[in-house]
C-alpha cells in the first residue's frame, strides 16, 4: 500500500538523483545543479513528500507553496501505476497542509504524466507557455 510521508533532511540527495534521472530531465526540461539544488533544498519552504510502499521509497512530490506540484517516481518502480496513486494520495495529504487547490504543468508530449494525472482525475487547464529561441 503507498504512503506518503514528509522528506527527512538527509534525503536532499535522494530528490537530486530522481530530478536528474534521464527520463525525468526529457519530462521536464531540464535538470539541475548540485549546488543549486542543495541551495533550494536548504531553504524552501514547499513541502517535500517521499512516497513510500512497504519500506521502499518509490518517488517524490513537491508541492510549491503556490500549490505547484511536481512528481517524479523512481527508476525502478516505473511503469506500475504509482505516480496515479501517489497524485490519488496527495490530495488529502496536502490538503492537511492547507492547500486549497493543486496545479501541475505538464509538458505535452509528456505522455505518461498526462496519463497519470488524468487517471487520477485533475481536471485539465488551458495553459499558455511562450518561448523564444536565441
Amino acid at each position: 500500500m503507498l504512503k506518503l510521508r514528509l522528506a527527512h533532511g538527509d534525503e536532499s540527495e535522494y530528490f537530486y538523483n530522481l530530478r536528474n534521472d534521464p527520463d525525468s530531465v526529457k519530462g521536464s526540461g531540464g535538470g539541475v545543479e548540485f549546488f543549486d539544488h542543495q541551495s533550494w533544498w536548504h531553504n524552501t519552504s514547499d513541502l517535500l513528500i517521499v512516497a513510500m510502499v512497504d519500506k521502499d521509497r518509490v518517488g517524490t512530490l513537491r508541492v510549491a507553496t503556490n500549490g505547484v506540484v511536481s512528481i517524479v517516481v523512481a527508476p525502478e518502480h516505473r511503469g506500475k501505476g504509482l505516480s496515479t496513486k501517489m497524485l490519488k494520495a496527495l490530495v488529502p495529504f496536502a490538503k492537511q497542509f492547507g492547500h486549497k487547490k493543486l496545479q501541475a504543468y505538464v509538458k505535452v508530449d509528456n505522455a505518461r504524466s498526462v496519463k497519470a494525472f488524468e487517471r487520477a482525475k485533475w481536471k485539465k487547464e488551458p495553459e499558455w507557455f511562450f518561448e523564444k529561441k536565441l
